[in-house]
């Protein structure tokens, strides 16, 4: 099996039209890792100059929390 970088996710749950939860985000992951997923580019929605600091704050941390969920699968996520 090849080694895939999805380059393009909305994995991270709760932000904009990502993920509804946690559990399906852990689904995601799982299934990422079955095809051979090694890296995740999750990419949610940021508009500089529309957001205030404590909405980045936000996506930041659950951009962590999310890293720390990828690495019990072997995977790696991209903020």
């Amino acid at each position: 099996m090849s080694s895939t970088i999805d380059l393009h996710s909305h994995i991270a749950w709760d932000i904009d039209d990502g993920m509804p939860n946690k559990e399906d985000a852990l689904v995601s992951l799982e299934n990422a890792k079955k095809d051979g997923i090694v890296a995740i580019c999750s990419t949610p929605h940021y508009v500089g100059g529309q957001m205030n600091d404590e909405a980045y704050e936000d996506i930041h941390r659950r951009q962590q929390e999310l890293a720390m969920e990828a690495a019990r699968f072997g995977i790696k996520i991209y903020a």
